[in-house]
């Protein structure tokens, strides 16, 4: 069963709900955008790696990870580290529910690599893939999610085609992300990101993201 984080939760609740989830998940990752982030955030990426380095798994590079999907030749780098008690208290001096110093997603495995926890940070959109009975407790052990979380049976998201400029501020809070198209379904979103990655733009590329609220009303959802 997937649940949807209806609204950003505090780092406090954030933090609750890692240490619940220690019992269930084996590994947590993070992705780094070289392309973007190098010249001004590299800094804070190699004091991460460096801290968390002694807990590390594997590293990737991908053009997809657990709640996204990018097009083009530049891929992303996904770092995979063990999901301990050690290595929750180093994670937690940098991340928070949508952030963690300039790296993309942040996303929590099981023992058989399945996503349990995924988000997404620039569209802040999350989500947890479990169980119910599972769900169940974390909500008798936090309270609090229950005002946050929403059945995927009762909320589905739409997906998003979002095309990002390669040209991005790094000084600026606000990425330039604008949103193309929306989808009902990902394979949907996938093809018609595929098609327009075939143009080839020197100035942006595209990918596909879920989308989790109310569409805009000027953008209309394809059948």
């Amino acid at each position: 069963m997937r649940y949807y984080f209806a609204d950003q939760i505090e780092n406090k609740i954030f933090e609750l709900l890692l240490i619940e989830l220690l019992d269930y998940c084996k590994t947590f990752s993070l992705i780094w955008r070289n392309e973007y982030y190098d010249c001004c955030w590299k800094e804070y990426h190699d004091e991460v790696i460096a801290n968390l380095e002694p807990f590390m798994v594997r590293q990737e590079r991908v053009f997809a990870w657990p709640g996204t999907k990018i097009a083009g030749d530049i891929p992303a780098s996904q770092y995979i580290f063990d999901f301990t008690e050690e290595s929750l208290n180093v994670l937690l001096k940098y991340l928070s529910f949508y952030s963690c110093r300039g790296f993309e997603d942040f996303s929590l495995q099981d023992q058989n690599n399945i996503p349990v926890l995924t988000t997404i940070f620039h569209e802040h959109t999350a989500w947890l893939d479990m169980e119910d009975s599972v769900c169940q407790n974390l909500i008798l052990e936090i309270p609090l999610l229950k005002d946050f979380l929403v059945k995927s049976e009762t909320c589905a998201p739409s997906y998003a085609v979002v095309r990002i400029n390669h040209n991005m501020d790094c000084t600026s809070s606000c990425h330039p992300i604008g949103i193309i198209r929306f989808f009902d379904t990902e394979e949907r979103a996938d093809a018609f990101c595929e098609a327009l990655e075939e143009l080839k733009s020197s100035e942006c590329f595209h990918m596909v993201v879920p989308f989790f609220g109310e569409l805009p009303q000027k953008t209309r959802s394809i059948q």
